[in-house]
């Protein structure tokens, strides 16, 4: 499978998986990312995918590039981070098919990152 077919694949399952959580389970505090919820997570996933593709890279990867996608999206409800995700992946995986291994650290970050998720949760798979 192509990198943006990964990451089409994972947006989704992770999608799936937020829709059905409490609020209490989104508030759950991720260990693999010590400073985040697992909403925190989906609105950094959210946040790389809506800055790549508005061209928002000065600073990529970094603490505060990171933590802007996550204060971005602070008082939005999980189904509303989900749903921008959904409307905006499309076009970033477009941009990973055209740019190919130039962006396989996004592909790595949303594969590990739903690991992170799932880890606490407690509810494995997609590995």
């Amino acid at each position: 499978m192509e990198l943006a077919g990964i990451y089409a694949e994972t947006r989704v399952r992770i999608g799936a998986l937020a829709r059905e959580l409490t609020p209490e389970q989104a508030a759950t505090p991720v260990p693999a990312t010590p400073a985040w919820t697992v909403q925190d997570v989906l609105a950094h996933l959210t946040g790389v995918c809506v800055d790549i593709t508005e061209g928002r890279i000065e600073g990529a990867a970094t603490p505060p590039w990171t933590a802007a996608q996550v204060e971005a999206r602070r008082g939005r409800s999980l189904a509303e981070v989900v749903a921008e995700w959904d409307e905006r992946g499309p076009a970033l995986e477009a941009i990973i098919t055209n740019a190919g291994g130039a962006v396989s650290a996004v592909v790595a970050d949303v594969v590990t990152h739903e690991q992170d998720i799932r880890a606490a949760l407690g509810r494995p798979g997609a590995r």
